[in-house]
């Protein structure tokens, strides 16, 4: 049972570590949404795409332990919590497992503030560009009636082709 909640301790501490490297690859991406840089904020994509995957490795991993520890314990394997395993352990795990709880659910909430300042960033963005794409859309309409090929009556509305695209 000591080899068991020692790999959930340090899994879980590796899990700390993972995900205090999510939040700071989030605050790069900030600041790259802020100072307009995309090849910045697509590398840090990446890294976070990397990291996530990571996570879920690690999310089976740890499943696959708390299983054989809920047995241990004997505890329900369907609903188990980081909680039940605390109130369950004797000391050090007890204090090992509950400062990792402490600091995951601290580094988590951070986290999903700064995801979701980075999506207020994100839309605000892409709301400029389309407004902008609508002004340029919307000029070429203004530009007065076109005539036939005859040069008499009107020609039916067309949309030509814009120099620019969705992309820029």
């Amino acid at each position: 049972m000591n080899n068991l909640m020692e790999t959930l301790c340090n899994s879980l501490e590796d899990e700390l570590e993972r995900q205090e490297t999510i939040l700071r690859v989030c605050r790069d991406q900030q600041q790259a949404l802020l100072g307009h840089d995309l090849e910045f904020l697509a590398a840090r994509t990446a890294a976070l795409e990397a990291l996530a995957r990571d996570a879920a490795q690690g999310e089976k991993q740890r499943r696959s332990l708390l299983d054989r520890l809920a047995t241990d314990l004997g505890l329900s394997r369907k609903s188990l919590t980081l909680s039940e395993i605390i109130e369950s352990s004797a000391e050090p795990w007890q204090s090992r497992l509950c400062h990792a709880q402490v600091r995951l659910q601290e580094t988590a909430l951070t986290a999903r503030q700064t995801v979701r300042s980075n999506a207020r960033v994100l839309r605000r963005s892409l709301r400029t560009v389309q407004d902008c794409l609508d002004t340029f859309t919307g000029t070429q309409k203004l530009a007065g009636p076109a005539y036939d090929a005859q040069g008499g009556g009107e020609a039916p509305p067309q949309n030509p082709a814009l120099v620019l695209d969705h992309r820029g």
